[in-house]
């Protein structure tokens, strides 16, 4: 295609992987955020990145300010009461992956800045 200048196999997959792509997309944030990913790699943690987008999405429904402490402490909880048999830390890497991963930014608390 050169119109967009990418070749008729990545063409191919796109269409092939469509409706991945489209409920990926629906799970983001931002439009930005989106814009700058170049995969849809997923979580080792599946169904704790369930829990936890789903979580987030609550809250920001109800206007409530979540930092990244309580996002930290929220995961630690999810992953123990989801008993995932494998070791897991709520780290400021793991963090940052997961919201880049679902472009999830930090709401604004009161006087304090977007992330």
């Amino acid at each position: 295609m050169c119109e967009y200048e990418i070749g008729d196999q990545t063409v191919r997959d796109i269409i092939k992987n469509k409706q991945k792509l489209l409920e990926f997309a629906g799970t983001s944030d931002s439009l930005k955020g989106m814009c700058n990913r170049k995969t849809m790699k997923t979580s080792t943690y599946e169904d704790l990145d369930k829990a936890m987008v789903l979580w987030l999405d609550q809250q920001r429904a109800a206007g409530i300010p979540v930092s990244d402490a309580v996002c930290a402490a929220k995961a630690k909880h999810f992953f123990e009461e989801l008993k995932i048999p494998v070791h897991f830390s709520a780290s400021s890497v793991w963090l940052t992956r997961f919201k880049q991963r679902y472009s999830k930014r930090q709401i604004t608390v009161q006087g304090g800045k977007n992330r």
